[in-house]
């Protein structure tokens, strides 16, 4: 998908066909937030927990800690009882949960099966005098692999569903900061690979075609299951959220827009959505939008940083991963990064010097990203 950015930034327009229509409720964009409307409704709606499935997996960390207890099952699965029997519930709590009066910051790293997620985990891992980390993953399979990987215990690996509102409230205890790090991911139909090559074979121009796993479709991935993770991280108390997007969402007409089945596509429309209440729910925020992902080496390019999508007209549009996943670390703490949304590519390896630190080069920003350019009306 990030690729797909870089390649595709000048894009075809939308058929009425692949316009959005969502059974969700509109979204309403709110001052201080775009379009300055119905401030209270937006604010109101960020603020409400979603869904009525309150379930809790775990006894606290404050619990924890208050107790003294620190052993436990080596992989811990957030799907659990509800909020009533919390105090009842067995105590499947994270080994490493650090001792009161640590001040180290508690961080939450979800999609961290993923590409970008699993460098963001490892780097967080390997800063651990100051980040406590943990990452969650869908299921069992991706926790013993992304431990194989990464080489951390499971107990620092959690296993829940972005769509469950309880798995994330249990999640979310304890945190301090969240990286959102989650995304749909398109994944390509072999037919329509055979189909293309035998249409260029008699002169005639074909794309590939597009699908979503099961319950991993824009809306559900990119908007709710991001809307989810917004709101649970309010209802536990998190201080900062980092949330890596993409570049493109301006375009309504970008090409990225047009995969996937009809009526499933429009993926930086929902991402752009969840962006939008992002910067409505009063949590202390950092959006990124990075190029074209690549899985060059990280820490040998100067990054380039701009907003609205204009460093998709220059001849820049890529960055490596796990630039990416260090720019997110980094605007964990970096003051710079505080509430702000920006685009993010890399020069060439030798071009430029090569960037150490994101909040210098935040400063140099001339403007601030403007969400009320195509706002999504879902």
């Amino acid at each position: 998908l990030g690729l797909l950015v870089a390649t595709c930034s000048r894009s075809h327009g939308l058929p009425p066909s692949m316009r959005v229509t969502a059974t969700s409720p509109p979204l309403v964009v709110a001052g201080p937030c775009p379009g300055e409307r119905n401030t209270r409704a937006l604010r109101s709606a960020a603020r409400t927990p979603t869904g009525t499935h309150w379930k809790q997996g775990s006894l606290s960390r404050s619990a924890v800690r208050s107790r003294g207890l620190r052993s436990v099952p080596p992989l811990r699965s957030l799907q659990g009882t509800s909020r009533s029997q919390q105090g009842r519930s067995p105590l499947l709590v994270h080994a490493s949960t650090p001792a009161a009066g640590n001040k180290k910051t508690a961080v939450l790293v979800t999609g961290a099966a993923g590409k970008t997620g699993r460098i963001a985990f490892t780097k967080l891992l390997a800063q651990a005098d100051d980040f406590d980390c943990y990452g969650l993953v869908r299921n069992k399979k991706s926790a013993k692999a992304l431990s194989k990987r990464t080489g951390a215990p499971l107990s620092r690996i959690l296993v829940g569903d972005t769509l469950d509102p309880g798995a994330l409230d249990s999640a979310m205890e304890g945190i301090d900061a969240l990286i959102i790090l989650t995304s749909a991911v398109p994944q390509i139909k072999k037919r329509s690979i055979v189909k293309m090559l035998a249409m260029k074979l008699v002169g005639k121009k074909g794309r590939p075609e597009f699908r979503w796993k099961l319950n991993e479709n824009p809306e559900q991935a990119d908007w709710r299951g991001q809307k989810y993770q917004i709101d649970a991280a309010q209802r536990a108390g998190v201080k900062k959220i980092v949330l890596v997007g993409s570049m493109g969402g301006t375009q309504l007409d970008n090409f990225l827009n047009t995969i996937g089945p009809e009526g499933e596509g429009n993926i930086l429309v929902w991402k752009r959505k969840a962006e939008i209440y992002l910067t409505c729910s009063g949590i202390d925020y950092t959006i990124i939008h990075p190029g074209g992902l690549t899985n060059d080496e990280g820490g040998q390019r100067e990054l380039v940083f701009g907003v609205n999508d204009t460093l998709l007209e220059t001849e820049y549009r890529r960055i490596p991963r796990a630039d990416v996943a260090e720019v997110a670390v980094q605007c964990l703490t970096a003051p710079e990064a505080r509430n702000k949304a920006f685009d993010v590519v890399s020069k060439d390896v030798g071009v430029g010097e090569v960037t150490a630190s994101v909040g210098p080069k935040l400063t140099e920003l001339k403007s601030d990203y403007d969400y009320t350019i195509n706002e999504p009306t879902v």
